[in-house]
């Protein structure tokens, strides 16, 4: 059985809105190393990789950019980041895990191995996240059938006001 927890607008920033990114900002990497295997049409980045665009950003032990023909914006078409990722919109929304990928034609980026998405109003954990970057939607879901399935831990916050 697969088990889905989807997010919409509830509960993913104190504005309400959908996980978001400035798409008009340039992207800025650094990293303590670089390589470029010329062969295989890859740049890669380890050593506490941080990608930034705007006030996003992820950081990783290692990103992998792959690219068609050229090493351009038009020939890239996919990315890959493993070890300590964390993908940060905003000060109250975060995204961990151990492996992410994203694929420039659906726009998403897959996220998978201990994932866990936090903001200041819940805690979701899961096996697998798939974050569409054009809208925002995050689903979280347990892949791994017959094993531990998805779970939340929700901040009543008018109870927090109280107080």
């Amino acid at each position: 059985m697969l088990f889905s927890f989807l997010f919409t607008d509830i509960g993913l920033s104190e504005e309400g809105d959908n996980f978001s990114l400035e798409r008009d900002e340039p992207y800025e990497i650094t990293s303590e190393n670089m390589f470029i295997e010329r062969e295989q049409k890859t740049i890669g980045f380890s050593g506490n990789v941080i990608l930034k665009q705007g006030s996003a950003y992820l950081t990783a032990d290692q990103i992998e950019l792959f690219f068609n023909n050229n090493f351009n914006e038009k020939g890239f078409y996919k990315m890959l980041a493993s070890g300590n990722i964390l993908i940060k919109n905003n000060d109250s929304t975060s995204i961990t895990g151990n492996l992410a990928t994203y694929n420039v034609n659906d726009e998403k980026i897959i996220m998978t191995e201990n994932v866990v998405l936090k903001n200041q109003m819940s805690m979701i954990k899961g096996n697998k996240l798939i974050l569409d970057i054009n809208s925002g939607k995050i689903e979280i879901f347990d892949d791994k059938l017959d094993q531990e399935r998805v779970k939340g831990v929700l901040v009543d916050q008018s109870n927090k006001e109280e107080e």
